[in-house]
């Protein structure tokens, strides 16, 4: 459950993608990144994602989804682009934090950054993604990040349960927090939905936590969509996923 392992080093062809973007006729957003955080530590030395972005944001909305609070480097761009960041903040318990996502920034600097993304006029949204259940999914915890999250400008959040791409994503929960570690075996192997190489909690635990979310932010005027939930996203999303309606048109 690493933040990251070791320093990532760049594997981006500037050029290429500077060539890539100039011969592009259809504009569609970009995400950035949704396997590894585009604001790593070495984002610092190397400057990649400050680049991509440069390179990008004349002609491509921009989708960063982050846990760094790095990128309040990068305002002075960003302000200049067609941009929605999305802050990922699933506890903001910091000793728990420190356990689930050890090495990345403590919860309270990422909600000052959400406040100060959003101050700056760069569109800041939260992601509660993944809740892990018997860890992330106690109420008055969801409740104090989605109030906080509309105290700091938020328009809209997203919400996702933990999925298993074979047993390593629940093993590495388990080795992080095993008192909660036959529970969590017995919810996702022995009564959880398998699809495809995937491992889901069962439906009405979904379900549950998904209209928690919607609920808590109906009570305070934020859009709400759960993230890659199929068809709970269609009962539960009054926006579109990952808020990207609050992309100015392109």
């Amino acid at each position: 459950m690493r933040w990251w392992k070791r320093e990532l080093k760049p594997k981006c062809d500037i050029e290429k993608l500077s060539e890539e973007v100039r011969l592009k006729k259809r504009v569609l957003p970009v995400e950035m990144a949704l396997i590894v955080d585009p604001y790593t530590p070495s984002e610092r030395r190397y400057g990649l994602t400050r680049r991509i972005i440069n390179i990008l944001y004349p002609r491509f909305p921009i989708i960063l989804v982050t846990k760094s609070n790095l990128i309040l480097r990068d305002v002075d761009i960003l302000r200049q682009s067609n941009c929605l960041v999305e802050v990922t903040i699933t506890t903001l318990d910091e000793g728990l934090a420190g356990i689930i996502e050890p090495g990345a920034p403590k919860p309270s600097l990422r909600m000052d950054t959400v406040k100060e993304l959003n101050d700056q006029e760069v569109k800041c949204t939260v992601r509660i993604d993944p809740i892990i259940p018997f860890l992330t999914d106690n109420y008055d915890d969801l409740k104090k990040i989605v109030f906080e999250a509309s105290r700091s400008g938020v328009e809209h959040i997203t919400g996702g349960v933990l999925r298993s791409y074979g047993r390593s994503s629940i093993l590495r929960v388990i080795k992080a927090a095993p008192h909660v570690g036959e529970r969590l075996k017995r919810l996702y192997f022995e009564e959880g939905v398998l699809y495809g190489a995937e491992y889901f909690t069962p439906e009405p635990v979904r379900y549950r936590l998904m209209k928690t979310l919607r609920d808590l932010c109906d009570e305070v005027g934020i859009s709400f969509s759960p993230c890659r939930e199929g068809t709970l996203c269609r009962q539960l999303a009054n926006s579109k996923c990952d808020g990207i309606d609050l992309l100015k048109s392109w």
